[in-house]
């Protein structure tokens, strides 16, 4: 590294704090790669010592020993390894970047907002070729039996708990470092697979398991054998769905409300017909934050007013991470300077100013940084009812038996404790079964017709 004394007057402040960005968004880099940290350990103690910037090297030197220890928890604190799916998700091709920040997102795939309209058969992510979760086999199976539905006798409420658990865990395990150069970035055909844990393709999980969710609550309704059925499914969704809100889950929320809109589900009138007008009126309100007017200015609106422990709406995160990478220019022409001054009068009219040269373009990666670090401070505390749940059923298997968290409470003797069963625990046993039975039609083509087929069997 060159000495800073050595720099442009009035640049090494700016030096300085792209390191310190870089130390806090991509510790990566120095966690693996120790001749990297030690050079700069050196570059600090010496040379910006040295020049004169002594609070800047300590300022710097703090938050790469805090990132230090964040980093050693959170390879203590992950859930146990799991087999990585086989196949990776596509590029995703909806995140294309607006061309404007006030740009009307229209990137996504087509959901179904209004009754009538037929929705995509794509995943609202668009993220294309996802293997289900947990099932491996081609053809799809049947859907699950609606008639005397334990879900039904669970509580809305539980069931949220459960579903915000489950999306927050995965959610808050997805590092800066993923947001800006993870798999998900890269088109399918150039990924490298790897063998071992599966430690930053959380994004894949959580995307495929919101898909799947949207997915099962309109095989729920739909597989229902009477009217009295489907609307106390539709009801009980919509709960859950109000539920997820009320604890700033906007995610799950909107997935839910993605499930409810489907077009198999908008098709059974008769079944809409008997919805309370209150119901109604809720799910209304839910659907205004799927607008994707205006950017989704309701949606962001909402959840600007949340505090952690949040789960925003994880499309959208994408897409924003997306636009700072891709629609922003990493150099720019820095501004020509001015013409000199000569005999304290200005330049002749012939004086030119000189060649602009290309310069970082330090807006596109503060405004990256910032969003990135505001995303994972929504993760930064857990929900007061984390306790009450015990095992991580919605990660994949682990070859010896079932995933277990690493919070789950252990005796001395390393066995978990006996205490008694968390109540979230039925819950999220009921609520995963029911996610399987269906998870092998998620990718079917048919299955959306099959669906609607249901939907059109009169059960008068």
């Amino acid at each position: 590294m060159s000495p800073i004394s050595e720099l442009p007057p009035k640049s090494e402040n700016r030096v300085l704090d792209v390191l310190a960005r870089w130390v806090k968004l991509q510790y990566e880099d120095f966690h693996g790669n120790p001749s990297l940290r030690r050079n700069l350990e050196t570059f600090l103690n010496s040379d910006v010592r040295h020049a004169g910037f002594t609070g800047e090297a300590d300022r710097i030197k703090r938050v790469l020993a805090l990132q230090s220890i964040h980093q050693t928890r959170y390879r203590h604190n992950r859930v146990l390894p799991f087999q990585p799916s086989h196949q990776f998700p596509s590029h995703v091709q909806s995140l294309s970047a607006p061309s404007s920040p006030g740009h009307t997102a229209t990137t996504f795939a087509n959901v179904s907002l209004q009754r009538r309209r037929r929705p995509s058969t794509s995943s609202f992510i668009s993220f294309n070729s996802i293997t289900s979760m947990g099932s491996t086999s081609s053809t799809a199976p049947n859907s699950p039996d609606i008639q005397g539905s334990p879900l039904l006798e669970l509580d809305a409420r539980d069931v949220a708990k459960y579903l915000t658990l489950a999306d927050f865990h995965l959610f808050k395990s997805i590092t800066a470092y993923e947001y800006v150069h993870g798999q998900w970035r890269i088109e399918k055909e150039k990924r490298v697979s790897t063998e071992g844990p599966l430690i930053d393709n959380r994004v894949e999980e959580l995307t495929k398991r919101s898909n799947m969710l949207s997915h099962w609550v309109a095989h729920e309704i739909c597989s229902a054998r009477t009217i009295k059925g489907r609307r106390a499914m539709v009801k009980k969704f919509i709960d859950i769905a109000k539920n997820c809100r009320v604890m700033n889950n906007f995610h799950t929320c909107m997935f839910v409300v993605t499930g409810l809109t489907s077009r198999p589900v908008q098709r059974l009138d008769d079944v809409w017909k008997t919805i309370s007008s209150r119901d109604l009126a809720t799910l209304h309100s839910l659907e205004n934050l799927l607008n994707l007017s205006q950017n989704m200015s309701n949606y962001r609106r909402s959840f600007q007013k949340a505090k952690s422990p949040a789960i925003p709406f994880f499309p959208l995160v994408l897409k924003d991470v997306t636009f700072f990478i891709d629609g922003n220019k990493t150099f720019v022409e820095a501004e020509p300077d001015l013409p000199t001054h000569t005999n304290d009068t200005y330049a002749t009219a012939e004086a030119e100013p000189r060649s602009s040269a290309l310069v970082v373009n330090f807006e596109k990666f503060r405004g990256l940084a910032n969003h990135v670090n505001r995303t994972v401070t929504y993760a930064a505390e857990s929900y007061s009812f984390a306790g009450q749940l015990e095992t991580c059923p919605f990660l994949v298997p682990l070859p010896m038996g079932q995933s277990v968290c690493a919070s789950l409470p252990t005796s001395p003797l390393g066995s978990p404790s006996l205490f008694p069963a968390a109540p979230l625990n039925r819950v999220a046993e009921i609520v995963e079964a029911r996610l399987r039975a269906v998870a092998g039609c998620m990718n079917d083509q048919g299955c959306d017709a099959r669906l609607v087929a249901l939907s059109q069997i009169d059960l008068n």
